[in-house]
């Protein structure tokens, strides 16, 4: 499957180490400097993390998650960036920071968490998928940029949908596998409506049998309602908005299986890492795996699916592709813990990919892979 030139290395921590990872932003003898555009109260950075980015050209685009405390304790921005980029080489500029999207309500009192970028061929605007969170529950935002200017990404629509639309003890009872009850029933005790984070888009329409029989096209919207990753499907995004189509859902959360877990790396729970990616062989889908005991431990892998059936998967990593190895990706972040978090992955065009990733939930990590290293640590399925 792909180039099998280059062996697999046995040693994933002396393969990326060093020269091969980059840490491009974090928020280091800044601490104390309010954001520019922020109007709210601000105490200090706590750190900066889990970016989604845009490449043009020479130019790049990073809106990265800023973690921050306010007199009422830990809040939350999405801070935009410029940067430039050569070869594979990632370099931000912290002097254009500017606030993106400020703590909103009626959902983000207590933050705009992690945020997602989308482009679905043969569409003009980018799509995307931002977390709010009031202290109590995390509801996911849809919002997409203008047809006229599609790659303005401060240019936003907004259209009030906020998903998932049903709450928990509704989705409790509905869910039919024990394992979804009891991670719901645990991981949501304090929570209103059942929550997702890592939402993005296939990056093409679906073909898929309609309502009324014949095919029909439709955007695929990878979830996650812990542990696994599950895969919408929708005409219209208005759709994620109806209590009816989120019941319908869970009641057949087997239908919509993405991707388990499977291996140990992945014990806890696992998580889609930014949006899939065409390639050659079909479709190839980054993810995240956690393990919580007896320490938190974040590392990545991905998993080659078919093009025309998303939930059709071919091959997946074995072990992870990328772990923590560096002190900047292991020290104290806002939680303790090693983290590598991908959350954003760029196809160079010449045999490589280039990774963003959230490390320590502190700061941005930038490393390339060749897909012939993704590759041969896949196993099929």
């Amino acid at each position: 499957m792909g180039d099998e030139t280059e062996p697999p290395s046995k040693n994933i921590g002396t393969f990326f180490s060093h020269g091969s990872k980059k840490l491009i932003l974090d928020t280091s003898g800044m601490e104390h400097v309010r954001p520019h555009g922020m109007a709210k109260p601000f105490i200090r950075r706590k750190g900066i993390t889990n970016a989604a980015g845009a490449v043009r050209g020479n130019e790049v685009t990073l809106l990265g998650r800023l973690i921050y405390e306010d007199p009422q304790g830990d809040n939350s921005a999405i801070l935009k960036y410029n940067g430039d980029f050569n070869n594979g080489d990632i370099e931000i500029f912290p002097e254009t920071e500017r606030v993106l999207f400020p703590p909103h309500g009626p959902w983000g009192k207590r933050g705009v968490e992690d945020f997602r970028l989308a482009k679905v061929k043969l569409e003009r605007p980018y799509h995307g998928f931002l977390v709010h969170h009031d202290g109590r529950d995390a509801r996911t935002e849809y919002i997409r940029t203008t047809e006229r200017d599609p790659f303005d990404l401060t240019d936003w629509i907004r259209f009030g949908i906020w998903f998932p639309n049903i709450k928990v003890g509704k989705a409790i009872d509905l869910v039919k596998q024990p394992r979804y009850k009891e991670r719901w029933a645990s991981d949501h005790a304090t929570s209103e409506h059942l929550g997702t984070k890592d939402c993005s888009l296939w990056p093409e329409k679906v073909k898929r049998p309609g309502p009324d029989g014949p095919e029909t096209e439709y955007y695929g919207v990878p979830i996650r309602l812990l542990p696994d990753m599950q895969i919408v499907y929708v005409r219209d995004f208005n759709e994620l908005a109806r209590r009816e189509f989120w019941q319908d859902v869970v009641r057949d959360l087997d239908d919509h299986v993405l991707l388990e877990r499977k291996y140990d790396w992945e014990k806890s729970h696992i998580g889609l890492a930014g949006q899939p990616m065409i390639v050659d062989e079909g479709v190839l889908m980054f993810y995240h795996g956690a393990v919580m005991e007896p320490e938190r431990i974040y590392r990545f892998g991905a998993a080659l699916v078919d093009r025309a059936d998303p939930q059709k998967v071919i091959a997946r990593t074995r072990v992870p592709l990328i772990e923590p190895t560096e002190s900047w990706e292991s020290r104290q972040g806002v939680v303790s813990g090693k983290v590598v978090f991908p959350t954003e992955h760029i196809n160079l065009g010449d045999g490589r990919i280039g990774h963003f990733y959230g490390a320590s939930d502190d700061c941005i990590g930038w490393c390339v892979t060749p897909l012939s290293y993704i590759y041969n640590r896949m196993e099929s399925v």
